[in-house]
């Protein structure tokens, strides 16, 4: 949508100038922790943090209620950067402006995204050859995000960047089915054809 198109393009304007300012400072990292974990908060408690991040709260109560909350618990890159945002109406963009920071951070730091389903839980062994191929193939470092998916019956599904890659069972057991079908249905018109 294109509303969603400009409130990315905003975040992204944002993202970039904290991006800026935390590798000058060098809290970049620091600063990854704390967006990534009012995000999680933020889905996890979507009662509580909703008042915060409300553009229907008042901006001078959310402003006090920042610095209550979080002056002196987190760096004051964070305190600042959550009370531009709603000083200038943004807070409800709060989510995507940590998630384009996350990713001008990885970009910096030459680590990919690496998503992976798999219909048991990964072995170390396993992780440490996904990691290595990663890095072969796209000179990034994988950053594993693992999700167990039991309909997969074994194998996984890898995908980063704009690739996937589907080893799983699930999947060979739906294509032999699409061509067992094909090879029936071709069957079936042929039958049909000599009979004619």
């Amino acid at each position: 949508m294109p509303g969603d198109d400009r409130q990315d393009a905003i975040a992204r304007v944002y993202a970039e100038a904290l991006f800026r300012l935390s590798e000058a400072r060098g809290e970049s990292e620091q600063l990854l922790g704390e967006l990534a974990e009012l995000v999680r908060f933020s889905r996890e408690h979507p009662g509580i943090a909703e008042p915060l991040l409300s553009p229907l709260a008042d901006p001078a109560k959310r402003r006090a209620s920042i610095d209550r909350i979080f002056r002196g618990r987190a760096s004051d890159l964070f305190v600042d950067t959550l009370q531009v945002l709603n000083a200038r109406g943004r807070l409800a963009l709060f989510a995507a402006v940590a998630e384009a920071f996350r990713k001008l951070f990885q970009r910096s730091r030459q680590v990919l995204d690496v998503h992976v389903e798999t219909a048991v839980p990964l072995s170390a062994e396993q992780r440490a050859a996904l990691a290595e191929l990663t890095l072969a193939l796209t000179g990034s470092r994988a950053n594993l995000l693992e999700s167990v998916e039991p309909r997969l019956l074994g194998g996984l599904v890898v995908r980063a960047r704009d690739r996937k890659f589907d080893t799983s069972l699930r999947s060979k057991l739906d294509r032999l089915r699409g061509l067992l079908s094909q090879r029936a249905s071709q069957e079936i018109i042929l039958a049909r054809g000599q009979a004619s």
